[in-house]
């Protein structure tokens, strides 16, 4: 082959494709609009056949060495999503998740409004009517059920509580998501329902004078994970709220745009409930640890927590905001 006649056929493909990695390198994909990507795949695959070609016809070493970088970067850059997804995920929690919540506090508050609604009545029903625990307990927590009131309250009776309610609020978060398209009736009743049971649990352990030990079982994970059930809630509450008032949109148009957020709410509640599966495994059943530490880790868990949520992200450089 003609080395010269080779570069002059080809060198502009070469260059066109170096200048799109050169801009999918410094700001990711979407530093590319769609004819971009296109050509990007496309100019790709044609160097690749080029590299091929070079090979068969035995062309210079510094032409085969140009065409291996090339072809290498592309690849790298178009078949190394993992990589990238990965990125975009950091970035999603470090920002994009923080955002959301604050863009959507009004659904939020309201979520956590009925989930205190319920806890309230849930203490106070149990606090006046004894009788009120058998309706609002499930009959997974008997034990605790059957007590009498100055019988001890054991570590395995903790557990079966903390480990108990650690099992219903995962379920309970993707409940409460689920049920918005009830026009979020659903969802505001699993919020309040769930409210109940954590009122009238948390009565039981005062009637029974052990709330500090019931805290120190509960609120290590337990701070976490009852906001995971609100931002849940929320999300469900948005999809509620999109089918109850499209506006000038079809049903279908408003779920579609503001699920986006709804489902930004509960992705960004699925690591929360990894990390109170940890605390639940790792320190509140750990004995050694006295019950006000574990009190105080609950409640440092919660501060941390509204930090991130607040201000977490506006302290993060600015080249986090483009991934």
């Amino acid at each position: 082959m003609d080395p010269d006649a080779f570069l002059a056929e080809r060198r502009g493909d070469w260059e066109r494709l170096e200048d799109l990695l050169g801009r999918a390198e410094r700001g990711s994909f979407r530093a590319l609009d769609a004819e971009g990507a296109r050509a990007l795949g496309q100019l790709y695959r044609r160097a690749a056949a080029d590299l091929l070609r070079a090979r068969s016809r035995g062309a210079p070493d510094p032409v085969l060495s140009y065409l291996n970088q090339l072809v290498a970067r592309a690849y790298g850059r178009i078949y190394g999503g993992r990589r990238f997804r990965m990125a975009a995920v950091c970035v999603f929690l470090a920002r994009g998740f923080p955002e959301t919540v604050r863009r959507r506090w009004g659904p939020v508050a309201l979520s956590a409004a009925l989930l205190a609604a319920g806890v309230g009545f849930g203490f106070a029903a149990t606090a006046l009517d004894p009788e009120a625990r058998n309706y609002l307990l499930p009959q997974e927590l008997s034990e605790i059920q059957q007590l009498n009131p100055g019988a001890p309250f054991s570590a395995n009776m903790g557990a079966m509580a903390s480990a108990y309610i650690m099992t219903n609020n995962i379920r309970v978060c993707f409940l409460a998501f689920a049920l918005g398209v009830t026009l979020g009736v659903g969802t505001a009743w699993v919020l309040v329902s769930n409210g109940l049971l954590l009122g009238a649990l948390a009565w039981r352990a005062v009637e029974l004078d052990e709330g500090l030990h019931f805290s120190a079982f509960i609120l290590p994970h337990g701070v976490i994970e009852l906001s995971c059930i609100a931002l849940a809630g929320a999300a469900g509450l948005i999809l509620g709220d999109a089918l109850l008032r499209p506006g000038d949109r079809t049903r279908r148009d408003a779920l579609a745009l503001h699920g986006r957020d709804a489902l930004r709410l509960l992705a960004g509640s699925v690591p929360l409930l990894v990390l109170c599966g940890l605390i639940e495994g790792f320190l509140t059943g750990w004995e050694a640890i006295p019950d006000e530490a574990k009190v105080a880790f609950g409640l440092l868990s919660g501060l941390l927590l509204a930090f991130y949520l607040v201000l977490g992200d506006r302290l993060l450089p600015d080249h986090w905001a483009r991934g």
